[in-house]
């Protein structure tokens, strides 16, 4: 084989083993460029992911904080509740009480007059009272009611109150029995809670 011959085969086979390395290097970048997107995009999904397990994890964590926190508070409100049922009895028994005492009934009586008085023209006054009031305490309502200037008033006795009397005028009422004096049952509960907290009694 002459020298050229050889000479050719020698530069084709250079070309050739140099084309094969540039292809080999164009594949293995593109191999390279496709495992760094694929591994980009694992990691994204991977980070994604992880970050919607723990949105998941963050809301449950809330959701639960959440109902504990509600039933705390229900709890809370329900042990509230049930106290202010026993002092609510127990201001009614104090109130009871305090009607049975005879210097007590009459300050209470007097002090049903006075306000009506602010309210009502001194006549025609209609006074509801309980079923077992005293003679005495008849006779100090007339003349409490005399010294206030009430010209013309009729009693009568009412089974269901247990103390306290009601005052009526012209259809307008004043009712001094127990429910009367605890009517604002918010204003109560209000004073009943703010005693309660003074006296450490709430917790």
């Amino acid at each position: 084989m002459n020298k050229t011959l050889e000479e050719m085969l020698t530069f084709i086979e250079a070309r050739r083993i140099e084309e094969r390395e540039k292809i080999l290097g164009a594949a293995r970048r593109e191999a390279a460029r496709l495992l760094a997107e694929a591994h980009g995009k694992a990691r994204v999904r991977v980070q994604e992911m992880v970050a919607r397990e723990r949105r998941v994890r963050d809301q449950a964590l809330l959701g639960a904080r959440v109902r504990v926190e509600i039933e705390r508070r229900n709890h809370r409100m329900r042990v509230v509740g049930r106290r202010l049922e026993q002092e609510r009895k127990l201001l009614e028994d104090a109130l009871l009480a305090r009607w049975q005492d005879p210097a007590a009934r009459c300050v209470w009586l007097a002090a049903c007059i006075e306000r009506a008085r602010g309210l009502f023209p001194a006549d025609d006054w209609e006074l509801v009272h309980p079923l077992e009031l005293a003679e005495g305490d008849l006779a100090f309502l007339d003349e409490r009611l005399r010294a206030a200037g009430v010209q013309r008033w009729v009693g009568r006795a009412d089974a269901t109150l247990t103390a306290g009397i009601r005052i009526g005028c012209g259809g307008a009422w004043i009712d001094g029995g127990i429910a009367g004096l605890l009517t604002d049952g918010l204003k109560i509960d209000a004073q009943l809670l703010a005693w309660m907290q003074i006296g450490g009694e709430a917790g």
